[in-house]
């Protein structure tokens, strides 16, 4: 766990718990930033890292199934048969783990629960609390909860919202010198027959079998398909500087390279050990969702789909891939999708929930904060970041402002407020 006691003391007004959302372990990475905020004036604030993910009892698995790779969007009975087998073999590695009984209870509602026994244990304060990306239910004991980035526990993919952002990074592109690719004229047409050609023959990505790349290693080529589901993650914080990445900028970067021929930045990573981010991830959202019963036939129509609705991102995302892994995990749904409003039944919160969403938003899109809203009801407010990326408090501006005068002095905007950045 990560503590940062209250710098001024004498202003302290409690603990403030944060999670870093995803389901992943960003807690460590964001104590800096978190020493540079507002909030770190006025509370202790507290970082347990969520149970599965690396800075707490990480989930274990045999590397070796992590790091075949199968047809992301199967349209034969062969390949839907390749990918369920590759999917079946991943998931088998970590229940048959030895002393890995963690992998049974990693669901979202069970690191709830870790919150409120911390909340407990440390002198019983009414909790404040900042989530990012994901959602979840809480005792009565609250004082202020900010959510950032909205996960829609019972809705499903993710597509229109990164297609959506990708239109603006295109945008984006075209009108700023810092685009590596701002003299690409027709982008979204080269940017289609690039992914085309990547799925056709993979682009070699030199630099991952390079000493530079040691740390981050990743597979020494890249398909269409797995460039746009490693390039959700680059798109999702547009401005340099956000978790220590690069911005559009770097991204742009990355594309150009791998449009090049060199993809090394835009690699699936390798797996070199029983630990990490797709372990992880794969883990909490297995016992957090219901299991899919598709075939081959429902691929081919769901894969038709994308490249209509979604021509540019073809129906790849986070929860595309994780729908599918899930198809195969062996361990039971502990919380399985249901609407919030169930929680929230005949509930009348004294301080509103604060709910904060970019308007383009390739992870959580806005249509999910608009429905979690509906279902929380008077005990929730929305304010919208006029702006793409994921998530708000990390882009500093009007709504990390917003979310800084909620938890501090408890002004809560009204519903609908709108904020350039």
């Amino acid at each position: 766990m990560v503590m940062l006691p209250a710098s001024n003391p004498e202003k302290r007004i409690g603990n403030l718990m944060i999670n870093p959302g995803g389901p992943i372990d960003l807690i460590i990475s964001m104590k800096e930033f978190l020493k540079s905020t507002k909030l770190h004036e006025y509370f202790d604030i507290l970082g347990p890292g969520p149970r599965g993910t690396a800075h707490s009892t990480p989930v274990q698995c045999e590397p070796a199934p992590w790091n075949l790779r199968p047809p992301q969007m199967p349209q034969t009975e062969a390949e839907f048969q390749e990918m369920t087998d590759v999917y079946h073999a991943r998931a088998q590695s970590c229940v048959k783990e030895k002393g890995n009984d963690i992998v049974y209870y990693v669901d979202t509602m069970s690191v709830t629960k870790d919150l409120e026994e911390i909340r407990m244990a440390l002198g019983n304060e009414t909790m404040n609390y900042i989530g990012f990306s994901t959602q979840s239910s809480f005792s009565d004991n609250i004082r202020a909860i900010a959510l950032d980035g909205i996960m829609e526990h019972s809705k499903g993919p993710e597509s229109n919202g990164y297609e959506v952002t990708l239109n603006k990074f295109f945008e984006w592109c075209e009108q700023n010198n810092t685009c590596a690719l701002q003299d690409e004229k027709h982008l979204p047409t080269k940017f289609d027959a690039f992914i085309d050609a990547a799925n056709t023959s993979s682009i070699p990505a030199p630099s991952c079998a390079d000493e530079t790349f040691a740390a981050y290693p990743c597979l020494q080529n890249a398909t269409g398909h797995e460039i746009l589901r490693n390039m959700q993650s680059f798109i999702s914080f547009p401005y340099p500087g956000s978790y220590g990445l690069g911005g559009w900028p770097a991204l742009s970067e990355y594309l150009k390279d791998a449009m090049n021929g060199k993809s090394s930045y835009l690699s699936t990573t390798e797996y070199t050990s029983k630990t990490g981010y797709d372990i992880s991830y794969s883990s909490i959202f297995c016992q957090d969702t219901i299991r899919s019963n598709w075939g081959a036939t429902d691929y081919q129509l769901k894969a038709t789909v994308g490249n209509v609705a979604t021509p540019h991102t073809r129906g790849i995302g986070e929860v595309w891939y994780l729908q599918t892994i899930c198809a195969s995990w062996p361990t039971p749904v502990r919380n399985p999708q249901r609407l919030y409003v169930e929680s929230f039944k005949g509930r009348n919160m004294t301080t509103p929930i604060l709910m904060t969403n970019a308007l383009y938003d390739p992870e959580t899109p806005i249509q999910w904060a608009l429905s979690v809203l509906k279902q929380f009801g008077e005990n929730a407010r929305l304010v919208i970041r006029d702006g793409p990326g994921h998530t708000s408090y990390y882009h500093e501006g009007e709504t990390h402002d917003a979310i800084d005068d909620y938890l501090i002095q408890v002004k809560v905007p009204g519903t609908g407020t709108m904020l350039k950045d």
